[in-house]
């Protein structure tokens, strides 16, 4: 049985157990079961999970997916992953150069008509890694075609010139997306689905292709009001904020402001197949991932954190080698996150980021690194 097969047995008959570390080092144990009652003590709701070695050392669910009806989260729990729907995106561009399709140095007026002359020298590079000047955004869930996303980003001022400095954007993933439907004449998700999701075996992963049991989507929770109607666009009587794909369908039409960016659906087993998938050349190339994975340009002033192709690339308090990204629609949070030289996988997803102990996650992150790779090795 290979490790993927042995992964996916360990989680369906797993996840309901709190630890799985080796059954001779009871510090490792004792200390996951101190941090759990820690985690148990708060008001977190959501999924953890931790892999080490193509093992499951960890997996529990806590708290409420839907609190009016009382369903506990559990591992068919469907949760938005924001913005690591960017990986997806970054993976299939790869893809395409690969298909000899599509050229990292490809200016967006290879692709677009009336690219004003601001933005002709854009690449795709520059968009990969948030270097290409564009804003962050101009919406969430809102209703916008693909051409007036297009026209939304082309008239937007830049924030930066194109390959000076990194910031963050989701026009520019937007963008990458709609690249991807003119090279393939497939939507994006169609293309993501047929090259990466189901070569790497995720079912549950997507926005419209997947048929979901609504039962077992999460509810989103928090505590501003105000903030679900800058978000959403409505007026929230209680904490409650309903789940994503109330928001993504609740009226006919493109997302493109989302579309490339964010608000994929996920489940905690899928995941993990993903993290399984990753270096997989079913998927791309050594050399892809390689070029995926580089870090190209700093995301903070102190030089601990650069980022790749969709992928944050740094090194943690301890000094550990961190490839990850997370994932927000303001009130979710997904943090995806692994550690290559320790062959250490993480995965935690909410769906209240307002009781999001931050503390406790980075806490288990170290636990894991120190007491299981380290001692426990």
């Amino acid at each position: 049985m290979n490790i993927m097969k042995l992964i996916l047995l360990a989680i369906s008959i797993c996840f309901s157990i709190t630890t799985n570390a080796k059954p001779n080092d009871q510090a490792i144990n004792k200390s996951l079961l101190e941090w759990q009652q820690e985690v148990e003590q708060s008001n977190f709701s959501g999924n953890v999970l931790a892999i080490l070695n193509g093992q499951l050392i960890y997996s529990k669910s806590f708290g409420l997916a839907n609190r009016e009806k009382k369903i506990p989260f559990n591992e068919n729990t469907v949760f938005d992953i924001g913005s690591i729907t960017k990986q997806f995106t970054a993976t299939a561009i790869m893809k395409l150069v690969e298909e000899g399709k599509l050229s990292l140095g490809d200016t967006l007026d290879a692709h677009f008509e009336n690219v004003p002359n601001d933005k002709k020298n854009i690449t795709l590079h520059h968009l990969l890694t948030h270097t290409s000047g564009f804003t962050h955004g101009f919406g969430l869930y809102d209703v916008v075609e693909k051409y007036g996303l297009i026209n939304e980003a082309f008239d937007s001022k830049l924030v930066a010139k194109p390959g000076d400095k990194y910031h963050y954007s989701n026009v520019g993933y937007s963008l990458l997306a709609i690249i991807i439907e003119k090279e393939t004449n497939k939507s994006w998700e169609e293309y993501i689905d047929e090259k990466i999701l189901q070569p790497a075996g995720l079912n549950k992963t997507g926005y419209k292709l997947v048929k979901r049991n609504e039962s077992n989507l999460a509810v989103n929770y928090g505590r501003d009001p105000n903030a679900f109607q800058r978000l959403f666009g409505i007026t929230a009587a209680s904490e409650s904020v309903g789940h994503s794909l109330q928001h993504q369908y609740n009226e006919p039409g493109p997302r493109w402001y989302m579309e490339g960016a964010g608000g994929f659906l996920s489940t905690i087993g899928d995941m993990s197949k993903w993290y399984l998938a990753l270096g997989s050349e079913k998927i791309l190339s050594q050399k892809s991932w390689k070029t995926i994975f580089t870090p190209y340009i700093t995301e903070n002033e102190d030089k601990t954190s650069y980022y790749g192709y969709g992928w944050a690339i740094g090194t943690n308090e301890a000094g550990h080698k961190r490839i990850s990204h997370d994932g927000s629609n303001g009130y979710t949070l997904a943090d995806f996150k692994f550690f290559p030289d320790k062959k250490v996988f993480i995965f935690m997803a909410t769906n209240n980021r307002d009781d999001m102990p931050n503390e406790l996650i980075n806490k288990l992150e170290l636990i894991i690194l120190d007491e299981v790779v380290t001692k426990g090795s």
